[in-house]
């Protein structure tokens, strides 16, 4: 699909979307925030395809923000949240210009922040963490099956660790016992309980993406 992503200049994001985007009904209000750095601020939506209520609550939010520093978007989307202290994002965050164009087309609104990249879209929906730009571009049996993998893979990510402790730890008579025989053998001379076990790899395996992505 299009390569095109945002730069760190607002007026060159606002142009990236409006040449995807060519209708008279693409708004766009300014906002200039941060009283030391007076950062501009850009609300995007469709007229006739956002809903009223979403656009005023937007722009209520925008309004409401009085921090004298605002160097990144990053810095709006902590501002205005609501559960600041929530485990689901409460805004999505993209910087692909064709993502923000459909969404923008299925009614969300967009806020773009002058010296950041990234788009922040709202509202944002958890489904939207098992999608891909791809998927709009391959057949629909294709894309559902890949997000459905996805899916899949979310489970067996959440769910196997704790289902492992239980038919370990709690339910050993429902394992077989070749397999029960096998488990006790490798973890005769742990130190640690299966509980600490599974919690210090599943620690390990953050500490390993975080490696990854800062290096």
């Amino acid at each position: 699909g299009p390569q095109t992503g945002f730069v760190e200049d607002i007026d060159k994001n606002i142009s990236s979307i409006r040449k995807i985007i060519r209708s008279p009904s693409l708004k766009i209000e300014n906002f200039t925030k941060g009283s030391i750095t007076n950062t501009r601020i850009a609300l995007l939506y469709i007229e006739g395809r956002a809903e009223q209520l979403l656009i005023d609550a937007a722009r209520q939010k925008l309004n409401q923000i009085s921090a004298s520093v605002i160097v990144d978007s990053a810095n709006i989307e902590t501002l205005i949240q609501d559960r600041r202290y929530g485990f689901f994002p409460s805004f999505g965050v993209t910087e692909k210009v064709d993502k923000v164009a459909s969404l923008l087309a299925a009614g969300r609104v967009a806020i773009i922040c002058d010296g950041s990249p990234f788009i922040i879209t709202a509202p944002y929906v958890f489904m939207e963490s098992l999608q891909s730009s791809e998927d709009y571009l391959r057949s629909p049996y294709y894309a559902t099956f890949s997000r459905l993998l996805r899916l899949a893979s979310l489970l067996v990510a959440l769910y196997l660790p704790a289902l492992f402790y239980i038919f370990a730890e709690e339910r050993p008579q429902y394992l077989p016992e070749q397999l029960k025989n096998i488990i006790t053998e490798q973890r005769a001379d742990i130190p640690f309980t299966l509980f600490i076990e599974l919690l210090l790899m599943l620690l390990v395996f953050e500490m390993l993406r975080e490696v990854g992505i800062r290096m």
